[in-house]
């Protein structure tokens, strides 16, 4: 009696989870689609953080070709504070989504390649900034060069999540 009760007992346990699918992956089909839906909200916030340093960069350019005075430069470095304030903030929910996911490159690349993006935003800004505050050419040039290097990382960083997101 006890070995056909035992023998009951583990056929029931072993063959549950095949007869009762839907339950786990109305769960794990769930837990999916949430995470979809932050991962493309925070790509939605990236891309319009990617717009705004587009028109600053064009403003940036603007302020030290025509040598506007230190009104123009003044409210550009606001804007740019501004832009950096979003992606601070920004990148401490990123940091805490990533945490959340897991720690680990490979478990989830996706929530690294935001918080990358985000980085690299930053970065760009920062050469903003230096490009404005310096006025020698030789190290304008080197702003500029580290700001597209960094614009371009973002913007390919962008793609490839816009792919794997999509």
């Amino acid at each position: 009696m006890k070995k056909v009760l035992t023998f009951i007992i583990i056929f029931t346990i072993l063959f549950i989870p095949i007869f009762n699918k839907t339950s786990y992956y109305t769960y794990s089909e769930s837990n999916l689609i949430q995470q979809g839906k932050k991962e493309k909200n925070y790509l939605k916030e990236l891309e319009h953080i990617q717009k705004q340093i587009y028109i600053l960069s064009s403003n940036v350019l603007k302020c030290i070709i025509e040598k506007h005075g230190e009104t123009d430069r003044d409210k550009t470095l606001k804007d740019i504070k501004f832009i950096k304030t979003q992606i601070r903030e920004l990148r401490v929910e990123l940091i805490a989504y990533h945490k959340s996911k897991s720690s680990d490159i490979e478990k989830n690349p996706i929530s690294l390649a935001l918080l990358n993006t985000s980085n690299y935003c930053s970065m760009c800004l920062s050469y903003l900034v230096c490009l404005l505050d310096e006025h020698i050419i030789s190290n304008q040039n080197d702003c500029l060069q580290g700001y597209y290097f960094s614009k371009y990382q973002a913007d390919q960083t962008l793609m490839w999540l816009e792919n794997q997101i999509k």
